[in-house]
């Protein structure tokens, strides 16, 4: 009986999303309403419409000064640089 019911769940699931459109970026697909970081260029930020389009802009991230004792380090999946202890 469980495994039944998680199975319904399921399709419901999947039934829903394809009723409230999605859009593409990057090959990846987003609900409507939800905001996509790309996973390519982690600059750039993506929100999905209604018309289903998905609108991009390029996140900018000014260079943190660091304090005393730290130094300033570009994560490879991250858009904006932080400050890590030495």
């Amino acid at each position: 009986m469980k495994l039944v019911l998680v199975f319904a769940l399921v399709l419901l699931t999947a039934s829903t999303a394809a009723a409230v459109g999605m859009c593409e970026w990057d090959g990846v697909k987003f609900p409507v309403g939800s905001i996509y970081r790309s996973k390519i260029d982690p600059c750039t930020v993506c929100d999905c419409d209604e018309s289903l389009q998905a609108n991009c802009m390029d996140e900018y991230c000014e260079v943190p000064e660091c304090a005393t004792g730290s130094h300033v380090v570009f994560p490879k999946d991250q858009c904006c640089a932080i400050c890590v202890k030495n």
